[in-house]
């Protein structure tokens, strides 16, 4: 896949995961982003994933508050573990 074809299928993945509209930490419904659970640099195999390697999160509670999913990845992993068991059992399969 050239760059400009994974750019198209990122953002056809990324309006998929926010397809419900909300943050799944705060319910917030404005800034929303996709966040990969694997990273997608280092598990090509599923970057595209929707279902279990996306997740719908605000800009706040993706990348910049204090409990975010890049600023507090050990809060992040252990917020997965307890609200999105499959989810977080499937990254420790994935990983």
């Amino acid at each position: 896949m050239n760059p400009k074809e994974k750019r198209k299928a990122d953002k056809i993945w990324s309006k998929e995961v926010r397809k419900d509209g909300k943050c799944e930490i705060c319910d917030s419904t404005k800034n929303l982003n996709a966040h990969h659970l694997l990273d997608k640099r280092y598990y090509q195999e599923y970057r595209f994933e929707k279902k279990m390697n996306g997740i719908c999160l605000c800009v706040r509670c993706h990348k910049f508050g204090k409990h975010s999913a890049h600023k507090n990845p050990v809060w992040f992993s252990e917020w997965l573990r307890k609200n999105k068991a499959e989810q977080f059992e499937w990254v420790l399969k994935n990983m």
